[in-house]
């Protein structure tokens, strides 16, 4: 709770001031992503999992060329395995995936490259995690075909907030006065604890292709 009030607090304290300066641009977005799910201390890691998110960007100028990025997006992060086990001499197949839904805050600062109506743009920050929801699903195929599903809520084993680094580049093209198309490539990974129990340390990261427009 401690992080999302100094957030809270940073983030308001920088909005009036971009707000005072600058203009603001205010638009939406796609992010086809790539997801995972490890644990911080052993060597265990999910395979990087497909996913997306969406949202709403907002962007303050500062200057010329810097500027303030604030977002709100959700993100589905995700992991999964699939392994065949062995049982009393016959192979089962098992696979399972773990889905959590996050609500995404990124603020960062944003320095634009060259003039005119194309520029390339640097941008890096914190990015705090709001929880929504967790859950799993495993299925175990028997060697005659048949399957057994298991699925239920991991919300409890979860954290509610986790403070994450988020760090990108992307370009932003003018398509008329006042409409901007801005492709991005984003990464972002927590610092802290994804899980509410402390003998667990997990982080989630992501790779997302933003594609968002500005007015």
């Amino acid at each position: 709770m401690r992080y999302l009030c100094s957030y809270i607090g940073l983030a308001a304290f920088l909005g009036c001031v971009a707000a005072q300066k600058g203009s603001i641009l205010i638009g939406g977005a796609l992010t086809p992503q790539v997801t995972w799910i490890g644990f911080a201390e052993s060597e265990e890691r999910s395979k990087p999992t497909p996913s997306f998110g969406l949202g709403a960007m907002g962007r303050y100028g500062l200057s010329d060329r810097l500027s303030l990025g604030v977002d709100l997006l959700f993100s589905l992060q995700a992991q999964q395995e699939k392994k065949e086990v062995i049982r009393g001499g016959s192979s089962y197949k098992y696979k399972s995936r773990e889905t959590c839904s996050y609500l995404k805050l990124p603020i960062q600062a944003v320095y634009a490259l060259g003039s005119g109506n194309a520029g390339i743009e640097l941008m890096g920050g914190l990015q705090p995690m709001i929880l929504i929801s967790g859950k799993y699903k495993t299925t175990i195929t028997s060697p005659d075909g048949s399957k057994e599903t298991e699925e239920g809520s991991i919300t409890e084993g979860l954290n509610s907030f986790v403070l994450g680094a988020v760090a990108g580049a992307g370009l932003r093209v003018g398509l008329s006065d006042n409409l901007f198309f801005a492709p991005q490539l984003r990464f972002d990974h927590s610092l802290t604890n994804i899980y509410s129990d402390n003998d667990s340390k997990g982080r989630t990261g992501t790779v997302a292709l933003l594609v968002g427009l500005y007015y």
